[in-house]
């Protein structure tokens, strides 16, 4: 006896049609878990995400939520999964590494709840496919990925020594970094070195 298909649920068959044997998938999901295997790689690869990264980028780039693009997520793990054509994780190779994303591809498999059936935490869609749906367009969805990185962080200037000029009359404060041992002059304020510090500025 074959499993109940829904009809109504056009995603559903979409992505049961993905997995060699069909009829497995909708056995999956009409069971206690309702939740199904599914291929990447046949209709779709995915590009893997934590879900604080994939908030910034649905701002970032609004047609993603415009052209109903499925995205899938695993509310257990934070992180989420957003379609993209097959072949994607092949082209992407090792671009996007940083911040958690990796691309899933042929040979991986991710669960999924049925589109319009029970959704599990463990695979929730946040935007179901369904009878029409677009898979993200990777350059635009990897341009935005880079326009969302945290900046890296380069050097930072030590904050400078503050130590107040001995002479009462003067306003000015030590510029030097916080570690120097020297005598610092006033060069930087009065253009000649005439302060002469007769004290060490503390380590």
């Amino acid at each position: 006896m074959n499993p109940r298909r829904d009809m109504s649920d056009p995603g559903a068959q979409w992505l049961a049609d993905g997995h060699p044997r069909p009829d497995q998938v909708w056995g999956e999901w009409n069971d206690d878990r309702a939740v199904a295997l599914l291929p990447a790689g046949v209709r779709w690869d995915a590009v893997v995400m934590p879900q604080a990264r994939l908030q910034a980028v649905v701002e970032d780039m609004s047609p993603l939520v415009a052209d109903r693009c499925p995205i899938l997520a695993d509310l257990n793990s934070a992180r989420a999964y957003i379609l993209v054509p097959p072949g994607t994780a092949d082209t992407w190779g090792d671009v996007c590494t940083e911040g958690g994303i990796s691309v899933t591809g042929e040979g991986s498999w991710l669960i999924a709840s049925r589109p319009l059936g029970r959704q599990s935490r463990a695979a929730t869609w946040l935007i179901a496919p369904g009878a029409v749906h677009r898979l993200a367009n990777p350059a635009e969805l990897l341009a935005s990925l880079r326009r969302t990185a945290a900046p890296a962080k380069g050097p930072t200037a030590a904050p400078p020594c503050a130590t107040p000029c001995p002479d009462p009359a003067h306003q000015h404060t030590c510029a030097r970094g916080p570690f120097h041992c020297g005598i610092p002059r006033d060069a930087t304020e009065n253009g000649a070195e005439s302060c002469s510090w007769t004290r060490r500025s503390p380590l």
